[in-house]
């Protein structure tokens, strides 16, 4: 057999000849291509970066952000190295040069085999498989926590692929292995395989032609969000709209509505029970009347009022910003104290090490508690600054009666925005909005994302220079973030007080 060598970390490898099983041969074609397991995942992502990726033969990895893959691809991949070289108790993995040297064995095995099924044009390389003496149930590796609804197409995905291979007729089902060891048995359900075949086909009809670009939740890890939010906002297309993801923008374009113009113009009581008519999960009518407002603020760039006047005016405050590795530590805590016509008195804490989370935190701590009067204000705090804040505080055992009380004093003003107002911006993002009311921030390249990115550099590196050049960004992406925060709010109140209800 001829082994191909490929490159994985800095060791030279042996990967074994393609495995190509099913009695016909596939044939590629302008529509018939190969499918693979990320083409179906990119797919549920981006359909957009499916076309590019293909017509230009260019890796999906490609697409993300040095940021994005120094922070969750490369991370990803060493969960999986790790668990396959020091498997969880209980667990015993046996490497195998080829899937079908599998079918003799009864555990859980490995092969870095590419497996192509001529019958399906399928091609892809699995985790692990359980072999049975030739059952063949796949194991996806996941960094994540939990099982995700799209872990289980992946999984029909595999089953599908080594179906060839397989003997007997055992119940259609997987497992998923957690980074946290636990290992999950998943059962795939018609519904599992129906949406991989729709996935599957539309993957292939992208391929044919081409597909509408849109803005996507993944735009924001993508080396080509730029343009292309500028192409879409020239188009004009819905998706610029708060609120109105794929299936929306679908459901949409068959009513009639194109673009955010028409969206703009539309008799939404109409088109209400229009929708409502056709679809079972059709928005309520409040919720197109907001789409609608967002649609205006976009055609006439101006704000939108949707509120009903209900606001906490604050003239002093605590602004809070958290920089973390999520679910691990708060290595950074920003803060500010803001009066009327005051500048307002920046803290921050910065861990010189990951064991510095307790004492950041608590010096937190008693500076929330030497202000017991001030409300604490964040963007988008309660379900990120505030979760992973507690996480920290129970770490490192601070008083949870204290906590509580900090807690009680959270305004979120993320959500306060949304629920007042819409901007003839296409996002909700701190940077965006603090643009939009005229804060211009120093490190304009940066974003959240990047934090832990260069925190783990800061961790890794010997050199005081570089220690202090990306301690300085750290410190002066949070101060962006503060003041940032601070005009927004003050602009929020702004905007409510000349909207009364």
């Amino acid at each position: 057999m001829v082994a191909q060598p490929i490159m994985k970390g800095s060791k030279l490898e042996q990967r074994p000849q393609a495995l190509d099983i099913g009695e016909n041969q596939w044939a590629e074609g302008p529509y018939s291509t190969w499918v693979s397991k990320s083409d179906v995942a990119q797919f549920q992502r981006c359909p957009y970066k499916v076309y590019l990726s293909y017509v230009n033969d260019l890796p999906y990895d490609s697409f993300l952000t040095p940021s994005i893959l120094a922070a969750l691809v490369r991370p990803g991949i060493n969960v999986e190295d790790a668990i396959v070289e020091s498997p969880p108790p209980g667990i015993r993995i046996e490497e195998v040069q080829s899937m079908q040297e599998g079918l003799s064995r009864a555990g859980m095995i490995r092969s870095r085999q590419l497996v192509r099924n001529h019958e399906l044009g399928f091609r892809g390389i699995v985790d692990l498989v359980v072999a049975n003496k030739g059952e063949f149930l796949p194991i996806e590796i996941k960094s994540h926590r939990r099982v995700l609804r799209s872990d289980k197409i992946e999984l029909a995905f595999y089953w599908k692929l080594l179906e060839p291979l397989r003997l007997g007729e055992p119940d259609p089902m997987g497992y998923i292995l957690l980074s946290t060891g636990e290992l999950i048995e998943v059962e795939l359900k018609r519904q599992d395989f129906n949406r991989l075949d729709r996935f599957v086909a539309e993957v292939r009809r992208i391929r044919e032609g081409a597909i509408a670009l849109a803005i996507v939740p993944e735009c924001k890890s993508c080396v080509y969000a730029d343009e292309h939010i500028q192409m879409i906002r020239n188009d004009g297309d819905l998706s610029l709209v708060r609120d109105i993801g794929r299936p929306r923008r679908g459901w949409l374009l068959q009513l009639g509505v194109h673009n955010v113009g028409d969206l703009a113009e539309a008799d939404i009581q109409q088109l209400w029970h229009d929708w409502s008519r056709a679809d079972q999960y059709a928005p309520t009518q409040q919720a197109l009347t907001q789409m609608q407002a967002h649609a205006r603020a976009l055609v006439s760039g101006d704000v939108q009022f949707i509120g009903d006047g209900a606001f906490p005016f604050l003239d002093n405050g605590i602004l809070l910003d958290l920089e973390y590795e999520s679910g691990q530590y708060v290595f950074m805590v920003g803060a500010a104290i803001f009066r009327p016509d005051e500048k307002p008195t920046i803290y921050q804490w910065f861990a010189e090490g990951v064991r510095d989370e307790g004492q950041i935190l608590e010096s937190l701590s008693q500076m929330l508690a030497e202000f017991p009067n001030y409300w604490i204000i964040t963007w988008n705090g309660k379900s990120a600054d505030f979760p992973q804040l507690k996480r920290g505080w129970l770490r490192n055992r601070l008083s949870e009666e204290l906590f509580a009380g900090f807690e009680q004093r959270h305004v979120d003003s993320y959500e306060l925005a949304y629920k007042n107002v819409r901007f003839p911006v296409s996002d909700f993002k701190l940077s965006t909005i603090s643009d939009y009311f005229g804060y211009r921030r120093k490190h304009r390249g940066l974003s959240g994302q990047d934090m832990p990115v260069l925190y783990r550099q800061y961790l890794q590196t010997d050199k005081s220079s570089e220690k202090e050049s990306l301690r300085g960004k750290i410190l002066s992406h949070n101060e962006d973030d503060l003041k940032g925060l601070l005009q927004v709010w003050k602009g929020l109140q702004e905007i409510v007080r000349a909207n009364p209800a």
